[in-house]
């Protein structure tokens, strides 16, 4: 959609130009006439509405929500297991080296362990968010058709592709409107993300075996 502006422009001259230009046959004869149907073009701004739709707004806190339930955990074990590499290297010269290779192998799966869960929940969070915003667009992409028909426009472009416009040739208020009321708020399904990366892991686990 690069250069959208241009390609619109040129839309617009090709209309206006007289019918003998876009007229077949020949000039004697009777000339088959090629309808070229006006552009009307609207405008929307998808990340403005991504943004500030009350559907968006309440996934953010819900990330916000499981970020912060997670992270005072996250932090006490990632304290307790710096402790423990730091007792580590304390006790390097006064420890057995089957002692201290058996304090190693501890941390190292403390280590590992965190590491594997932490993750774990970073891999479910972004794939429950991802999955709610692909239905927040799929529910987005409904309401442009909506407006496209009601707006009667035949071309609806994003904002990002727009230099300049006229105000009327936004259609962003109405699909923020209508997207509210479609979906006012989206659940992140973190239980159904963990289900679907499960399966995955065990299917790899197979393909390795």
């Amino acid at each position: 959609m690069r250069n959208y502006t241009m390609v619109v422009l040129a839309m617009l001259a090709l209309v206006a130009l007289p019918s003998e230009s876009v007229a077949g046959g020949s000039s004697k004869g009777k000339k088959a006439e090629i309808t070229v149907p006006g552009t009307r073009v609207g405008v929307i701004d998808i990340q403005a509405i991504l943004r500030d739709s009350k559907a968006a707004q309440s996934l953010r806190e819900q990330v916000d929500k499981e970020t912060r339930k997670y992270r005072d955990q996250w932090v006490k074990r990632r304290d307790k297991i710096k402790d423990m590499q730091q007792d580590l290297e304390r006790q390097r010269g006064l420890l057995s080296q089957d002692a201290f290779d058996k304090k190693y192998r501890e941390w190292e799966k403390e280590a590992t362990a965190f590491n594997r869960e932490v993750k774990g929940r970073e891999d479910e969070l972004t794939l429950a968010s991802n999955e709610a915003l692909a239905l927040l667009n799929e529910d987005l992409l409904k309401i442009i058709q909506q407006l496209k028909l009601k707006s009667n426009v035949n071309l609806v472009v994003g904002r990002s592709q727009v230099l300049i416009m006229d105000d009327q040739m936004d259609l962003t208020p109405h699909a923020l409107k209508a997207l509210d009321k479609a979906r006012p708020k989206i659940n992140l399904d973190i239980a159904k993300a963990s289900e679907k990366l499960k399966e995955v892991r065990e299917k790899q686990q197979q393909q390795n075996n």
